[in-house]
């Protein structure tokens, strides 16, 4: 598996903070920070995706109207 990395811009962000994280909490909630979240365009919802073939998962931002999305976003 090839990977694909990015560079993530600080800006105003504290450099504890403007990392990229999303974890999985002990409940099974995915949890990610404020500067991911705004990485992503602080979207409503996400779709979750899977990766069969190298089994993982992924989040693609959504319209909070799209069906099959996941919205509790607090």
């Amino acid at each position: 598996m090839k990977a694909d990395w990015i560079e993530i811009k600080r800006g105003d962000i504290l450099p504890q903070f403007a990392g990229i994280h999303v974890s999985i909490n002990p409940k099974g909630f995915i949890t990610m920070n404020r500067a991911t979240h705004q990485m992503l365009g602080d979207p409503a919802a996400f779709l979750l995706l899977y990766d069969r073939v190298n089994n993982r998962i992924g989040l693609r931002p959504a319209a909070k109207a799209a069906r099959k999305r996941l919205s509790r976003i607090a």
